[in-house]
């Protein structure tokens, strides 16, 4: 039987070990979609480039078009432009809705496991949570969705490698603790190779770090805000771990200055979290 175990768990140790070491093959990115990330991560993007990524893909500019006539808009005349459409929803939102969909479509690229349906989830709440709880605490909310949307991006190219590897299917218990020990350094190759900012690539790396260790000065506040999100993202059964612990004695939302009732008021958010994009 232990024997049994060990040779079930060697292609995850495997794995484990080739990411540790920098050994592990990344899948390729496509140039367009490389074009888009660099756009899409700029700080400075304009409309201009924004339209641009939209008339190049109809799919994507009818998705702009569904969330600016959504009920969120509800008390405005429906629109068919999408010049109309980025007036409404504002340049942030527009890009954070486009990346949104860039990032999904890479979750798309690999295998169908309920593994990755809960990472984008996850993902997508993080995101959304980070730049909410910007609003209530008073940082500045502009890389916020960004870091929370990507700060996980290991996971499923882990499953990607264990699915060229042979493994399909629903991954056992082993595949889901190496995937979670390696996902952060993972994570950081896919940053280097997508030419992510480096705030990005710090995200990857430190937001496990921030509970018990936000007042650190190696943690800035950008990222402290994710790993709070995070962590609520999960309290929340918004992702595929369990925290184990009540979610308001978690001294995490004290570190990044949120009070109770910033965070019900981020509960009461997480609700619209799937309607809101």
């Amino acid at each position: 039987m232990h024997q049994n175990l060990e040779t079930r768990e060697q292609p995850y140790a495997r794995l484990l070990a080739r990411v540790r070491k920098h050994k592990f093959a990344l899948p390729p990115i496509a140039p367009t979609t490389s074009r888009r990330l660099l756009i899409l991560t700029s700080t400075d993007a304009s409309v201009k480039e924004l339209l641009t990524i939209l008339q190049c893909d109809g799919a994507l500019a009818s998705r702009v078009l569904s969330v600016a006539n959504s009920a969120i808009f509800n008390s405005m005349a429906p629109i068919a432009s999408i010049r109309q459409a980025a007036l409404r929803l504002g340049q942030a939102t527009l890009r954070d809705l486009i990346l949104q969909a860039v990032v999904e479509s890479q979750f798309k690229c690999y295998v169908d496991d309920r593994l990755l349906d809960s990472c984008k989830l996850h993902a997508v709440a993080v995101a959304h949570l980070a730049k909410e709880t910007c609003k209530l605490n008073g940082a500045d909310p502009s890389r916020a969705f960004m870091c929370g949307l990507l700060h996980d991006i290991g996971t499923p190219v882990l499953v990607h490698a264990l699915a060229k590897g042979g493994f399909d299917g629903p991954l056992p218990e082993a595949a889901h603790s190496a995937i979670h020990s390696a996902h952060t350094i993972a994570g950081e190759q896919v940053a280097d190779l997508w030419n992510l900012p480096d705030v990005v690539a710090d995200t990857i790396r430190l937001h496990h770090c921030v509970h018990g260790a936000i007042d650190t000065p190696r943690i800035p506040p950008e990222i402290a805000i994710v790993g709070a999100a995070d962590r609520l993202a999960y309290h929340l059964d918004l992702g595929s771990r369990n925290l184990g612990s009540a979610l308001f004695d978690d001294p995490t939302w004290e570190q990044v200055g949120l009070s109770i009732e910033d965070v019900q008021s981020l509960i009461a958010f997480s609700k619209r979290i799937p309607s809101a994009f």
